[in-house]
């Protein structure tokens, strides 16, 4: 082959990168170094023998264009999907996945299991947002999330570590609650399992305002009222306010606290 000089290389170069950016692939990796090859050369800095051969070998092969794409009608309804995303607060991760997947998608390029099951749910996701159906909590269900939230802090720091998706469906519920937008229903449905055991203790109480219980003190036992329904608190503890003998009101764990 014979050599090719550096300004016909980045002539070449430019032509490739104009062309490439009104296309899917757009900023992808290959785009990106093109890129960087076309300021190298604009600046007459070294290039290496590996790096001329891939940049001659992409110009050789133009852009990804319409007789390669294989899925068109999938490939339109991720463009759709993306659209509906961008115009939902709070779905930038959505969008930016079907992103990265539309490439693919395109060239008719096979998805793992795990890929497939996710584009299956993110699309269905943008249906829901196109057709007006988006999910919502009810106004009992967000108190119920208000309170997951905190009990989910009353776990070990190590278990909330080994347990990084229910960590992603807190920080969800968590920017729902205090910001609005969007959320899923799979977060909500997530983070109320994870905490279903401890959450027994709030739907289900030992205790509500007026009944009567035991407290023991260093070998003293008292007998105390309830003044308050349960409650979580920010710490993840589940408590109910109590009036002790000598008038003083006293916050206490449920389980510290005997039936009659």
């Amino acid at each position: 082959m014979p050599r090719k000089s550096r300004k016909l290389r980045l002539e070449q170069a430019i032509q490739l990168s104009d062309a490439w950016s009104n296309t899917v692939f757009r900023n992808d990796w290959r785009h990106r170094f093109i890129g960087d090859m076309i300021k190298k050369l604009e600046a007459d800095k070294g290039t290496s023998t590996k790096q001329r051969a891939w940049l001659d070998s992409l110009i050789h092969d133009g852009v990804p264009g319409a007789p390669e794409n294989m899925n068109v009608e999938l490939s339109r309804r991720v463009e759709v999907a993306i659209e509906a995303f961008n115009s939902s607060p709070g779905s930038e991760w959505e969008s930016g996945v079907l992103k990265d997947f539309h490439p693919r998608i395109v060239l008719g390029k096979e998805l793992s299991e795990k890929q497939t099951s996710l584009l299956t749910n993110l699309l269905s996701d943008a249906d829901a947002i196109i057709n007006g159906t988006v999910w919502s909590p009810s106004p009992d269900q967000i108190i119920e999330l208000k309170n997951a939230v905190n009990v989910y802090k009353g776990y070990s720091p190590m278990w909330r570590s080994e347990r990084p998706a229910v960590r992603r469906a807190v920080e969800a519920t968590t920017r729902y609650i205090s910001e609005g937008g969007r959320l899923k229903q799979r977060d909500a449905e997530k983070l109320l399992k994870s905490v279903a055991g401890r959450m027994k203790g709030v739907t289900n109480p030992r205790f509500k305002t007026g009944d009567i219980g035991k407290y023991n003190i260093n070998g003293t036992v008292q007998r105390l009222i309830c003044m308050s329904d349960v409650r979580v608190t920010e710490d993840g503890s589940i408590v109910n306010d109590w009036l002790a003998p000598d008038g003083t009101l006293k916050t206490a764990h449920a389980d510290r606290i005997y039936k009659r």
